[in-house]
Order: C-alpha cells, then sequence, then structure tokens
C-alpha cells in the first residue's frame, strides 16, 4: 500500500484565510481533539482522519505536524486502539493500517457473495465485535464473534440459525466486553432508500453466562436506537403517528426506568440515526433526514433531545450534506460531527447553535503508536 508524507497541517491550513489559521490550530489542539492523557510517554501520538472522497487515511504527527497518507479504499473504516480498520474493496479482507503497517487481519473472515462481515468496537477501541452473516440457500447463519483487537481471546459468543430471513448485528460493547447489545432483523434490502441504519429486535447479551434477552418494549419499529459509552442509557426512537419525526424513549437499564421525549412538531422528517448519548443520559444528539427518494435531493438535520427539559430542538436545519455526531467535546458543551459524503469536521455549539469547520477532513480520533 503506498505511503506518501507531507507536512499535513501546512496543507490544511491553506484552506481557510490567513487571519483565521492561528484559531483553527488553537481549536484544532484543544477542542476538538480529546484528552490525550492516556498516551504512553514512549509511544508517538497521531491525530487521525479520513478523507471519504480520495479514500485516504491521515496520520498526523502530533508534535510535529507531519503525516504518513495511505489509500484505504474499502468501507467499513473505524479507528481501534492500534490502527485503523476496513474491509478492503475487491478482495472483502479485513486490514488494519497503522502509521507504519499495513496487515490484513487473516484471523477474521473475508466477506464474500455470500457472507457479510460486520464490526463494531468498544468505546475505549480495545474489544472488537464482529457478524459473519452466511447466506446458505435463503437460511442465514449469523456467528457473532468477540475478541481483543489482535485477535487474541476470540470466541463466538452468540449463534443464530434463521429461516425467517433475520440476522443480527451488533450495536454495541461495553469497555470490560461483558455486555453485547445486538439486533436481529432482516439484512437491508438493496431497493430500499436507508439513509441511517435502524434496529428492529434489541437484545442485550451477558457474554459470560451466554444468556441473552430483548430490550424493554421490543421488538419495535425498524427505527434508530442507541447507547451511552457505560451501556447504562438506552435511546429507542419511536415513530410518530403520521410518519414524520421521532419521540426518543430514554431508558435507564439498570432499573428500566424511561423518559419519553416529544416528538418535534412539524418536522417533515422521516429517518433518523448516528445517536449520540452523554455521560449522564441528559443530552442525545442524533441526524434526521428527509428521507426522500435517493435521485431527489436530500435535506438533512443535526437535533438535541433534552431530557430534563423533555425537548427536542433542531441545531441545524435544511443542510444540504448529511454529518454525524462524532462526540461531545471534554467541557460539553460542544459535539463534533463529520461529514459523510464530501467529509470535514465540524464543532457545533449546544447553545448557541454556531457551527465551525476545522478541517477539512473526518476526524476519526486519536491513536498512540
Amino acid at each position: 500500500m503506498p505511503v506518501r508524507r507531507k507536512n499535513f497541517l501546512i496543507t490544511l491550513l491553506r484552506l481557510f484565510p490567513l487571519h483565521t489559521r492561528r484559531l483553527l490550530i488553537i481549536l484544532l489542539m484543544f477542542c476538538v481533539l480529546p484528552p490525550v492523557a492516556h498516551a504512553q510517554q514512549s509511544s508517538a501520538l497521531y491525530d487521525v482522519f479520513f478523507d471519504p472522497v480520495e479514500q485516504d487515511l491521515y496520520f498526523v504527527d502530533a508534535s510535529t505536524g507531519l503525516s504518513s497518507v495511505s489509500h484505504v479504499e474499502g468501507s467499513q473504516h473505524l479507528l481501534l486502539s492500534t490502527g485503523v480498520l476496513f474491509q478492503e474493496k475487491g478482495t472483502g479482507f479485513a486490514r488494519l493500517v497503522a502509521p507504519r503497517s499495513s496487515t490484513v487481519l487473516t484471523w477474521m473472515q473475508p466477506a464474500t457473495a455470500d457472507t457479510t462481515v460486520q464490526w463494531i468496537t468498544s468505546p475505549d477501541r480495545k474489544t472488537l465485535v464482529w457478524a459473519v452473516i452466511q447466506n446458505s440457500g435463503g437460511r442465514l447463519n449469523t456467528e457473532l464473534h468477540v475478541g481483543q483487537i489482535n485477535g487474541s481471546d476470540a470466541k463466538i459468543v452468540k449463534r443464530i440459525d434463521s429461516t425467517e430471513g433475520r440476522a443480527a448485528y451488533p450495536l454495541a460493547i461495553t469497555n470490560d466486553a461483558q455486555v453485547l447489545f445486538y439486533t436481529l432483523q432482516p439484512p437491508p434490502s438493496p431497493i430500499t432508500y436507508l439513509v441511517f441504519p435502524v434496529a428492529a429486535d434489541v437484545y442485550r447479551l451477558d457474554i459470560a453466562s451466554g444468556q441473552d434477552a430483548q430490550l424493554p418494549d421490543e421488538p419495535n419499529c425498524a427505527c434508530p436506537a442507541g447507547f451511552s459509552e457505560d451501556g447504562q442509557f438506552y435511546a429507542r426512537f419511536e415513530r410518530d403517528s403520521d410518519g414524520s419525526g421521532f419521540a426518543v424513549r430514554l431508558w435507564s437499564l439498570p432499573n428500566e426506568a424511561d423518559t419519553l421525549i416529544p416528538v418535534i412538531s412539524d418536522l417533515l422528517h422521516t429517518q433518523a440515526g448516528d445517536v449520540l448519548i452523554s455521560d449522564d443520559g441528559n443530552r442525545i444528539v442524533y441526524a434526521s433526514a428527509r428521507g426522500i427518494s435517493a435521485g431527489r435531493s436530500e435535506r438533512y438535520a443535526i437535533i438535541l433531545a433534552d431530557r430534563q427539559r423533555n425537548t427536542q430542538s433542531l441545531l441545524t436545519e435544511a443542510l444540504t450534506d448529511g454529518l454525524r455526531p462524532l462526540s461531545f467535546t471534554p467541557d460539553g458543551n460542544s459535539v463534533i460531527l463529520v461529514g459523510l459524503a464530501k467529509g470535514g469536521t465540524y464543532k457545533l455549539n449546544l447553545a448557541s447553535r454556531t457551527m465551525l469547520q476545522v478541517s477539512a477532513y473526518n476526524f476519526l480520533g486519536q491513536l498512540a503508536n
């Protein structure tokens, strides 16, 4: 895989007017990027960016501004604690790319015409979950695997054989790798216009015992679902009676207490997803879309659901390019978003609703290597 080096920060800053460059450097280093106290002193720290248009991955040395750039044509680009995992176009292999290496994960089954492989990682990026879904003459066989990102301790934690056309897809796993959430549903139809992934029947799997159970009020509509990083809060979206907009039901899973946050009136959006929940469960930020035909111009919005005020409100509206909420800033006052099609990283202030672009590429996170 070809690697080229250049001063990434200089190239990036040339995209902006001269008088804003100093401000953008400060924002990039102190506002956008998460705390780095966990990094080892002997490791180099990299800011990782992805260009979804050119399918290039940038590992930017945080101390020098120099970067290694790798072409990563494929799908499912996911930042782990040792590199970026993606599914290679053409081969279907799972490949892990780091600043000085590129490795095919031979212990993961590649995707084929009859086999789908999908993965997620834990919030600390140390545990990997992957689903292997095989279509055998109309029968769907799913294996849910959990393991460390180097392949150690990998095991199958759930097998599901379905004659009803349903497969299991992982949604979230806790940092201790003890609780896995997954949805059981038909694979997405290639002829259905789907802006965001949905969940239809959500389960909680205790990995140690192998016991699983449906979450409260499941099965539900094929609607968005999301979890807090510790797995304590669960947001389930409920479609409004007229088919436009969503109410958000937030569950505190330890005591199964729920709060219903009403739908926004007159919001003609039929799809939503990319759910981000604050640690205390008080704020839920998500993306929505009109959900019209793919052949027409789509419109997007970013929405805040406030549990304490029991309201939802628009943070943006009438966006022509989709944005995905990535994380809250350390002070909790803003949200970092990345572009879906054209790329870019943005900081959105929750109080003022002002949004500032801080990078032309998608920020994935930081990596010590």
